[in-house]
């Protein structure tokens, strides 16, 4: 049997996706090194505090503010970025600010 028969024998069991994908999380875990934290980890090395207000004006146009603050718990672990996944997509005048300033 040539090889390339082989190779179409064996990928026409369908155990080939389910030996990459073990191949993949072990390469994952072996060559990651130190990763950032992750949500689970937040707790330990980040402590996160969420204040959201909420302002309905007649016509039922919502301004809704949250205000985030992250506090660095562990030298070892930083943020390289937040966010939030909101339902709705009809947003308007999206603005983000750091202590006062616009980000943009």
């Amino acid at each position: 049997m040539k090889i390339a028969d082989l190779i179409i024998k064996f990928l026409r069991k369908k155990s080939w996706l389910l030996i990459f994908s073990c191949l993949l999380l072990l390469g994952n875990f072996l060559l990651a090194g130190k990763n950032p934290a992750v949500a689970a980890d937040e707790d330990q090395y980040f402590s996160i505090k969420l204040h959201s207000t909420y302002q309905v004006n007649a016509n039922g146009k919502t301004l809704v503010t949250q205000k985030f603050t992250i506090r660095n718990l562990s030298p070892e672990y930083f943020i390289s970025k937040y966010g939030i996944i909101v339902s709705s997509t009809n947003l308007e005048n999206i603005r983000v600010t750091d202590n006062g300033s616009v980000i943009e």
